[in-house]
């Protein structure tokens, strides 16, 4: 509940059916919870999405790479991204016609 809090009547009502329902399945429900407050892991998740966004990017480059049968020497516009650092660098240098 703390999680979602509302003053809404109907909304209370919807999740007090819903835990009576998962108590009859049963269910053991903790209610209510205290949630961890964001600022205690709020910089540690955002380093981990860092390096998970860029090995994900890379991946994902790399299999656009081998889908287009480009090898690693290609300089075409697009051919030679294979990574985030190709790709930074496509959009320095073409940043008139690719950035907003």
């Amino acid at each position: 509940r703390d999680l979602f809090p509302s003053s809404e009547k109907d909304t209370e009502e919807v999740i007090e059916r819903c835990l009576h329902v998962m108590r009859k399945k049963g269910a053991i429900i903790v209610d209510p919870i205290t949630p961890l407050k964001p600022e205690r892991y709020r910089e540690k998740e955002q380093m981990a999405l860092q390096y998970e966004f860029k090995a994900g990017l890379n991946a994902y480059l790399e299999t656009l790479q081998a889908a287009a049968g480009k090898g690693g020497d290609s300089k075409d516009e697009i051919g030679f991204i294979r990574n985030i650092d190709d790709l930074v660098e496509f959009n320095r240098k073409n940043r008139d016609k690719v950035m907003p």
